[in-house]
């Protein structure tokens, strides 16, 4: 996404618009993004990254910090995603969806 958005394959990555996960995100089996962030171009172009879509990750951080579930979670794997895939599918013209694992047809419709 930041190659698409602004930056360079040159520049250190820490300056990217959207951050790749780090060592320690990705050890721990979390997430970079969390919600939806986003990024306007000088051509207008509007970038938006969310969290990962079906993925029990953010579920797990809330259980394993022993937070209370918010009244959203009432169905915890799927409420939240289904939200912000109306958003996406309300506002944008393209959206480019990226798995990095096997095919998940429970994505797709």
């Amino acid at each position: 996404m930041s190659l698409l958005s602004a930056n360079t394959p040159e520049e250190d990555q820490r300056g990217y618009v959207f951050r790749a996960q780090s060592q320690e995100i990705k050890e721990r089996g979390g997430n970079q993004s969390t919600g939806i962030d986003f990024f306007i171009t000088q051509e207008r172009v509007i970038f938006l990254d969310t969290q990962p879509m079906l993925s029990p990750s953010i579920l797990d951080h809330l259980i394993n910090n022993d937070r209370k579930l918010p009244p959203e979670y009432n169905l915890p794997h799927t409420y939240v995603e289904m939200q912000i895939a109306a958003f996406l599918f309300t506002v944008c013209h393209v959206v480019i969806v990226v798995q990095d694992w096997f095919t998940d047809l429970n994505l797709y419709r």
